[in-house]
């Protein structure tokens, strides 16, 4: 796999925005996923009605529901209702997911139908792209040149300035990188983009931005509310400890980065991520892959436990009128 790459975009704004997900090509992109690389697909329906959560359904009736409506619905892996009061479905098959796409109901209840795109896709970022350059004709010469999908595509400006070229962040279908990618007889080396954390610059929170904070305006220092130099003891708002909220050794903020990471390295939501990590506290990405390999521990306890077992000691006293175990 290519290097990582760690990217902010805290201190740019967005110049051009190229979204290639409308309702009109949806169902192109996800069958163009028969051709690339992913582990599952997974479609998450909402109620139709934004503030209505979907109501817990018959599992019996929604599965003839579903059978009677979508084809290849056997290629269906799981389904689960969500906390948010959504119905996830995941599948290995695009053609499923194209058809999960198409439902407007699920029994009586009016939905909406969306793909987590986290999970089949990944994210590069071209630097010292000429602002001159319209992203549809970057996006035009990209696909034409190289065996990669396009998905979105964004360009990053540093505010009140006017740059003659600026980085752009692209978002391809399928969860491997390319090496390379050509664009004008260029051959660009080309990393997974990890973005890095925000911090709300209102209440220093980790788990919004600053435009969407409804808090008053706290302390980095003392994490107290106050209009006047601080004059209370360090306190972090985010892990209580003795030191301010901007620390970047404060714990918290360490094991948000490593969300991040997990993130982009697994192909899953910045929730689920962060779940998994919070399952397993103090360890790192490393432990967590290790953690896959079967314990050592577990198959000698099995073997023991296969060597005193009285099936064995029957077919030996069988043969030997005795049972001899072996001792490690």
């Amino acid at each position: 796999m290519s290097d990582i790459q760690e990217s902010s975009i805290m201190d740019f704004q967005i110049q051009d925005n190229l979204s290639l997900t409308n309702n009109n090509s949806l169902n192109k992109l996800i069958l163009a996923l028969s051709s690339k690389q992913f582990t599952e697909i997974n479609i998450v329906m909402s109620h139709q009605t934004v503030a209505l959560r979907i109501p817990k359904m018959n599992p019996i009736a929604l599965h003839t529901y579903i059978k009677q409506n979508i084809s290849q619905s056997e290629l269906i892996t799981n389904m689960r209702h969500t906390r948010q009061g959504k119905v996830l479905f995941t599948t290995s098959d695009p053609i499923c997911a194209a058809n999960l796409l198409t439902l407007t109901k699920l029994l009586d209840t009016p939905i909406s139908a969306t793909i987590l795109w986290e999970n089949i896709t990944t994210k590069f970022l071209l630097t010292d792209i000429p602002t001159a350059t319209s992203l549809e004709e970057l996006a035009s010469e990209l696909s034409c040149s190289n065996d990669i999908v396009i998905i979105h595509m964004r360009r990053f400006v540093k505010q009140n300035t006017q740059p003659e070229v600026a980085p752009v962040l692209i978002t391809i279908l399928g969860t491997t990188l390319p090496e390379y990618v050509k664009m004008w007889f260029i051959h660009q080396r080309i990393n997974l983009f990890i973005d890095r954390l925000r911090t709300c610059n209102k209440c220093f929170s980790f788990f919004h931005a600053t435009r969407t904070c409804t808090l008053n305006p706290a302390c980095h220092q003392c994490g107290q509310i106050h209009a006047s130099t601080c004059q209370g003891p360090i306190h972090c708002i985010n892990c209580k400890g003795n030191h301010s909220a901007l620390d970047k050794n404060c714990p918290h903020y360490i094991k948000e980065i490593k969300v991040f990471e997990y993130k982009a390295r697994y192909h899953v939501t910045t929730g689920e991520a962060r779940r998994i990590l919070n399952q397993r506290p103090n360890t790192n990405l490393a432990t967590i892959v290790k953690s896959n390999i079967c314990n050592t521990d577990v198959v000698n306890a099995l073997t023991k436990k296969w060597k005193f077992s009285p099936k064995k000691c029957k077919k030996k006293n069988r043969q030997t009128n005795g049972c001899n175990v072996d001792y490690d």
